[in-house]
């Protein structure tokens, strides 16, 4: 395989890797909204009684649930990051090939 074979453009990863980025940002945003919501709910005492209530505060583990988002996250983070630093390197291999081919 050639160097010639590589058709990638590193303004593109780049582009991608902001985009990532800012997904990233934003879903932190929607879950800092998200658990300032949960917080303000209490279903027991307002609903207390209801089976389908008393189900759902057994098995509904708030901590459990934003932990995982959080988690989602963060490998979103740092998928951009890496798409950024793929991004760098290519562009940097592609500035290599070209000192190397004008030598």
């Amino acid at each position: 395989m050639s160097d010639a074979d590589l058709n990638v453009d590193p303004a593109a990863l780049s582009a991608g890797s902001k985009q990532l980025t800012g997904v990233g940002d934003r879903l932190g945003q929607v879950l800092a909204d998200f658990s300032r919501r949960l917080d303000a709910i209490d279903l027991g005492n307002e609903a207390e009684g209801d089976k389908l209530v008393d189900e759902f505060n057994k098995n509904y583990h708030p901590g459990q649930l934003l932990k995982a988002a959080a988690t989602v996250k963060r490998n979103i983070a740092t998928l951009g990051e890496g798409v950024g630093g793929a991004a760098h390197e290519y562009a940097q291999a592609e500035q290599d090939a070209v000192k190397k081919a004008e030598s």
